[in-house]
């Protein structure tokens, strides 16, 4: 398992403009957060290399992070992303998913739908 810790420190070294975002003592939700709203950035922007990136690095690690990690994935970063769900707020997101964080974004969606 992929703790936390060393979850955030990869992702600080593949995206290290968001860096001074991050204090050493952010919770796990609010880094999450942060990173949700960097990869909105890339959709407001168009940006799909950027974006492909961050999903990139979310799918690479989404089969071997802890369960606390999983839930902050689940509510900080997918639950953000639900706004932009729209290819008219920018790029069609669901398109540049890889397939795994697809399905991952799906369940949750579908959670997140039959709570409301």
């Amino acid at each position: 398992m992929l703790s936390p810790d060393n979850f955030f420190s990869e992702l600080l070294v593949q995206f290290p403009k968001i860096a001074d975002e991050f204090g050493s003592e952010d919770e796990d939700h609010y880094k999450m957060g942060r990173f949700a709203t960097y990869s909105i950035e890339q959709i407001k922007q168009k940006n799909i290399e950027e974006l492909k990136k961050c999903f990139g690095f979310i799918e690479t690690h989404l089969e071997t992070i802890t369960p606390d990690l999983e839930n902050a994935l689940n509510v900080s970063y997918c639950e953000a992303l639900l706004g932009y769900d729209n290819y008219k707020r920018g790029i069609e997101m669901k398109k540049v998913m890889p397939e795994k964080l697809l399905r991952f974004y799906l369940d949750y969606k579908n959670h997140y739908n039959s709570s409301g």
